[in-house]
């Protein structure tokens, strides 16, 4: 009975999941001139750019490395279920860090430029073979028994299914970062910033449920998934000594034969002998007495003034740097993007500008004058290249690129000198500090760091410049000239340096939250300056140096304070001692073995010589392309387009077969299917389907082949009994042979804090539908389309449906060329903007469309949905007669009712309403004067106004992501509006139809 419940359960999860979990998706394309290598370990197949071969050896180390301890306590030695080893892509080329593991197709790709903005103590190729290394062993169950066998119905389709069902990102996630912290010393949940707002709001009473801490909320700041899965699996794994969580979780589903339904819970269940709501709650209250208690041994606190006050919303300050006169600062929040402000002595606010969401600084000289930071910039066309630029603000308010593609990061301004420092990372790995000219850019002196060093933020003491940097060690900081070690290195952040009257002043979470540090240059004595409740960071002197300036955490956002210098605690500081986190030593005594424990024991991978990595090799992607992963014995037809833009998805199962393709790479897939159907008529049909994507070029071309899915149209012109033209088909004997080509060159632009891009289109589509002309000639239906569209707009904020400010536009041209004389072309153009609305969470979109018909025939094709809301989709085809139509529209749209409500978890959090009131006008006539206008046609029109009411739901049963269910109202009328009713298109004037959309 089991195996007949885990077949049929496994069936609708397969299929119910196949939007998102046959998605080929793909981190982007690295340039079509990179050339690829090889090696392999008894786990991995490592692939990775020509010429890399040092940096690819690293990382093979440390993954097989991290492969031996990993899967202590989740069951699962990384791919012990799989013969072939697991491809592992890396990303050289990317100005950023990350790391995925996918499983449609299989693989892991990793970023490898280290983190250079706020790194965990952990070197990034450790802590990233870890983290990832431990996704690899949780996902091996979907490959052991009971799915075994599935592999051989779906291929690699089951894992992604299973991995929506049961697992979800707040378990894979939160997991993963307890094993960091487990078997390191340096991972995230070793960090004060890591559980700083749970700190922060358990202290001001606000206990959330795990749903509402899981799905966050419209009007309250929540964390991302990682810290809440973190501290549901640590506390488990602490609070009800079960080191062995993770394994535990994977055998319930095995031993309930596949279908465990709600298996996290029921497992907490069975380990505490408590629903989640009242473990999680245990947990909260375990963690509260931990900071409680940490507060009375840190008291007393240094006294604090509010600079700034909280918004409405939740808003943040950071980098705090200063001129002498002004306060800078970056700010972003739950309704505003990144913006640089200025804020004066009396907390008064004044916006300079957008800011890049990736980004260091800003850092001010005084020789030039000039705020300077590094800001992220994406390659126009190749996702997997980017560079870190460094920009500069004048006194006249204009911006300046200072360098180019480059990897520049923490620009730190020399105090009589018209030069900065900054930390590169280049694309073969290692780290230096680079001198440039502070007004060209031009590099003066480049200081390359020891091998296994990572140079973080730089800074000068008087010419003497220094550095923080990362190693095995932890962060410490050295003297560049010849980096030699001044304090550390230590597991502890250090962060933010500056120098001042021959000290060093540096934030640091030594006593497990952030405060500031002196270092004394000439005696080595190290001094906590600050005394906060929940720490503290960007400390910074005004001009007159009797008073610190700092930013602070509340429930509301991080706001600026001040404390008077003479006010400070100063304490001596014991660098030697590390700060004691909540369930980090419980964890790691719960692992049978750590990653640092194989140093001392000999089994370390990078002391056997290398001799597991095998020597590098030519990667071929042409031999390579074809990688059949998934396959259904079903046929299945979907929207590529839509679902890999992730705006909207379409899928229908029939009779067939499936079969889904995925390069290493990730820049070639597609799809090859059977479909079995049949025809009252004919009997049954057999059609074959071909799809395919291509983006290694630098224009990216889609592909489609249909073969049979009906017979081939033959149309012909007629004249009836009262001698009026017509056009009519009938059935060929031929099958239909559809085939199309979509070529389009994906640039993008953006800079400064907008998103920006241009993307020029070229689209065929052949068909053999045919149509005998009068000559007895055969003319076939193929249709092509230019357009190109372009847009600049800012990002959307999490409280926010709009974006505040932007606009876009397309325009395009579209016919059969082989028909012009009977099928007329057209012209499209369509605009669209965003504007703030009354309310800070309120946004308009308005939007205008309009269609030329040019009249080189009798026959009319809409191209464009030319009807407003709520009509019946045949009216926009009636519209096609006329010459010229129009549409605008506006939506004013508003999240109402945050209710946060949890009643119905896990099935589904309803996180609040949203109201969109909107209004169509679509216009159709003859607008341009001819020669002779005796025909000409009168304007016609009609319209809608009306609203859509939807519940967003920030879960649907397994799937966990934003959902949107509701009704659309519209009233309809217009001049046009009576002929449509004689007609039978419209019966009522009033139109209501549901809502439904997922964020994917």
């Amino acid at each position: 009975m089991k195996t007949i419940l885990t077949t049929a359960a496994l069936s609708a999860a397969t299929l119910a999941g196949l939007p998102a979990a046959a998605q080929f998706y793909s981190l982007g394309s690295e340039p079509a001139s990179v050339r690829w290598s090889q090696v392999e370990t008894p786990t991995y197949r490592i692939i990775y750019p020509a010429g890399l071969d040092s940096l690819a050896r690293i990382y093979a180390l440390n993954l097989e490395q991290a492969a031996q301890v990993v899967g202590g306590t989740s069951g699962f030695r990384p791919n012990e279920s799989f013969r072939k080893r697991m491809p592992v892509v890396l990303h050289a080329n990317a100005a950023y860090s990350n790391g995925l593991v996918g499983w449609t197709p299989r693989r892991m790709e990793l970023m490898t430029m280290p983190d250079p903005f706020d790194p965990e103590p952990t070197p990034w190729e450790i802590q990233l073979a870890v983290h990832e290394s431990r996704h690899v062993s949780q996902m091996q169950y979907s490959s052991a028994r009971p799915f075994r066998g599935w592999r051989i119905v779906t291929g690699e389709l089951v894992s992604g299914a299973l991995a929506a069902v049961y697992c979800g990102p707040a378990f894979l996630e939160g997991d993963a970062v307890v094993a960091e912290t487990a078997l390191t010393h340096g991972g995230r949940g070793r960090t004060a910033d890591f559980l700083e707002y749970y700190r922060v709001s358990f202290a001001d009473g606000d206990f959330r449920s795990y749903w509402q801490w899981r799905y966050g909320s419209q009007r309250h700041h929540t964390p991302d998934y990682y810290r809440l899965g973190y501290i549901t699996a640590a506390g488990v794994r602490t609070l009800y000594d079960t080191p062995d969580f993770t394994a535990r979780y994977f055998s319930r589903i095995r031993e309930h034969g596949g279908v465990a339904i709600n298996n996290f819970s029921k497992t907490i269940r069975d380990v505490s002998g408590k629903k989640l709501r009242e473990a999680f709650t245990e947990i909260s209250d375990s963690l509260a007495a931990f900071w409680a208690e940490d507060e009375r041994r840190r008291a007393p606190f240094m006294e604090s003034r509010r600079l700034t006050e909280p918004d409405r919303r939740y808003t943040e300050l950071n980098g705090l740097v200063s001129d002498g006169v002004r306060i800078f600062a970056i700010r972003s929040g739950m309704t505003i993007p990144e913006q640089l402000v200025g804020i004066s002595g009396d907390g008064k606010l004044e916006i300079l500008g957008n800011m890049g969401a990736s980004s260091t600084g800003p850092e001010y000289s005084a020789v030039t004058g000039m705020l300077y930071w590094s800001e992220y910039r994406p390659d126009p066309r190749w996702e997997m290249r980017s560079s870190s630029d460094i920009r500069s603000l004048d006194a006249s308010g204009r911006r300046h690129t200072l360098t180019h593609g480059r990897r520049y990061f923490h620009p730190a301004a020399a105090e009589s000198e018209a030069v900065l420092a900054v930390s590169e990372y280049p694309v073969e790995g290692g780290s230096a500090t680079v001198v440039l000219d502070a007004l060209d850019g031009r590099r003066i002196r480049v200081y390359w760091a020891p091998d296994g060093m990572q140079v973080l933020e730089s800074f000068w003491s008087g010419d003497e410049l220094y550095t923080t940097a990362l190693t095995e060690g932890g962060y410490g900081i050295y003297r560049v000239r010849d980096f030699s070690c001044v304090l550390g290195p230590r597991h502890v952040k250090i962060k933010q340096p500056w120098a001042h009257e021959g000290r060093i002043l540096f934030t640091s979470d030594l006593g497990g939250v952030n405060e500031l540090y002196s270092l004394d240059l000439a005696d080595g004595s190290l001094t906590q300056l600050s005394s906060t409740r929940f720490g503290a960071a960007d400390f910074i002197l005004n001009s007159t140096e009797d008073t610190l300036y700092y930013t602070s955490l509340l429930p509301e956002g991080r706001i600026i304070c001040s404390t008077p210098t003479d006010s400070l605690m100063p304490r001596p500081a014991d660098f030697s001692r590390l700060p004691e986190y909540p369930f980090a030593e419980e964890l790691a005594d719960g692992e049978p073995v750590k990653l640092y424990e194989l140093e001392s024991s000999g089994s370390h991978m990078l002391s056997d010589g290398g001799s597991s990595v095998s020597d590098p090799r030519r990667y071929s992607k042409l031999a390579n392309l074809f990688r059949f992963h998934s396959w259904i014995p079903l046929y299945v037809d979907y929207d590529a387009v839509s679902s890999l833009s992730m705006s909207s998805v379409y899928s229908a199962a029939f009779l067939g077969a499936t079969a889904f393709f995925q390069n290493d790479l990730g820049d070639f897939w597609g799809s090859v299917a059977y479909k079995a159907g049949y025809e009252s008529l004919s009997g049954w049909r057999h059609s074959g389907h071909l799809n395919l994507r291509w983006s290694g070029w630098y224009p990216v071309i889609e592909a489609h082949v249909d073969f049979n899915d009906r017979a081939a149209l033959s149309w012909r012109e007629f004249t009836d009994d009262e001698g009026n033209a017509g056009l009519g088909y009938s059935a060929s004997a031929l099958p239909l042979l559809n085939a199309g080509i979509n070529v389009y060159v994906p640039l993008g632009f953006s800079r400064g804090g907008w998103n920006s891009g241009i993307i020029p289109e070229i689209s065929v589509a052949a068909t053999n539908d045919h149509y005998f002309t009068s000559d007895g000639s055969v003319r076939y239906m193929s249709r092509a389309v230019a357009r190109v569209r372009g847009y600049i707009m800012e990002s959307t904020p999490e409280s926010r449906i709009y974006p505040r400010w932007g606009i876009g536009a397309e325009a395009g041209i579209n016919g059969r060329p082989e028909l012009l004389r009977l099928f007329c072309p057209n012209f499209y153009s369509y605009l669209y903007g965003y504007l703030p609305g009354v309310w800070q969470t309120h946004g308009i979109r308005l939007t205008a469309m309009y269609e030329r018909r040019f009249d080189t025939g009798p026959c009319c094709e809409a191209y464009m949905v030319s009807a407003p809301r709520g009509f019946d989709t045949g009216v926009s085809t009636l519209l096609s007669a006329f010459p010229d139509k129009m549409k605008l529209s506006a939506d004013y749209a508003m999240p109402v009712l945050p209710v946060d409500w949890d009643g119905l978890g896990p099935v589904a959090y309803v996180k609040n309403f949203e109201l969109t009131l909107h209004g169509d006008l679509s216009l159709a006539g003859n607008w341009i004067p001819a020669a002779d206008d005796s025909n000409r046609i009168p304007t016609s029109s009609l319209y809608s106004v009306g609203a859509d009411f939807s519940v967003r739901l920030g879960n649907l049963i397994w799937l966990p992501y934003d959902t949107r269910i509701g009704i659309s109202y519209n009233y309809k009328s217009g001049s046009l509006f009576d002929t449509l009713q004689s007609l039978g298109y419209e019966h009522s004037r009033h139109s209501v139809e549901l809502v439904f959309s997922v964020d994917l």
